[in-house]
């Protein structure tokens, strides 16, 4: 079956295009002057498009699909199999994932298989103490039929704007200081949001979404879930 058609039929629903974010006139008040603001609206109204240097054949996809389904997840994920099924059950309940028969796999047009692993890392408490904390991943980069049969060794990235990382508190520090030297007299608010938690459908070049299948928590009679992912990655099909 066709995930895309399934996502135009229920555009009515939170599965609509930029479901998560304000309505399209209120950020265009506040985003109009941002550079990339075109793009954003774009993305919102219609979705991500893939933009792949490549596609992949018929008959290459379905041998690394069918490659990838048979190896199962890292090990990182295979051996810690209760952390890995509440992890995924956190993305059914927060309305991420949508549980699929894992014999679906294999009848959704274009599907891809992305396997999922476990990495540690310390988070901050409220008390100021470190907690390590599991995070599920979603492996875009494997691949096993050939070198570069993967969504991100495919994706061609020049097709999408440019995306910043660190030095984020300096960028911070200068931006208000800026803001006070313009603003003397206006108080100064910072929000923070959690991006990665918005649901953005994307598009690929099949039509809305396509994103590459997860396979998380292998296990024979377990179901599959369909999972959101971020930019410009794949929908995926994890299995608990």
């Amino acid at each position: 079956f066709d995930l895309g058609t399934f996502l135009l039929k229920h555009q009515d629903t939170t599965l609509n295009f930029g479901s998560e974010f304000r309505p399209i006139q209120q950020i265009y008040k506040i985003y109009k002057h941002h550079p990339n603001y075109g793009f954003l609206e774009k993305t919102l109204e219609s979705g991500m498009d893939y933009h792949y240097s490549e596609d992949l054949p018929e008959g290459e996809r379905i041998a690394e699909l069918t490659a990838n389904v048979e190896r199962g997840n890292h090990k990182s994920a295979a051996e810690l199999d209760e952390i890995l099924a509440s992890l995924t059950a956190k993305d059914v309940d927060c309305g991420f994932a949508i549980p699929l028969p894992k014999s679906t796999v294999f009848d959704i047009k274009g599907a891809m298989v992305q396997h999922c692993g476990i990495a540690h890392q310390f988070a901050l408490q409220s008390d100021g103490t470190r907690e390590r904390k599991a995070r599920l991943t979603h492996d875009l980069t494997f691949s096993i039929t050939r070198e570069e049969a993967s969504v991100n060794s495919r994706i061609d990235m020049e097709q999408y704007p440019e995306m910043y990382y660190g030095w984020c508190l300096l960028r911070l520090i200068h931006f208000v200081v800026a803001l006070r030297l313009a603003h003397p007299d206006k108080k100064i608010f910072m929000a923070k949001y959690e991006s990665s938690s918005l649901v953005c459908v994307l598009r690929s070049s099949h039509g809305p979404v396509q994103r590459a299948p997860t396979l998380s928590g292998m296990g024979p009679g377990r179901p599959v879930q369909s999972v959101s992912v971020g930019y410009p990655r794949a929908l995926s099909l994890r299995t608990r």
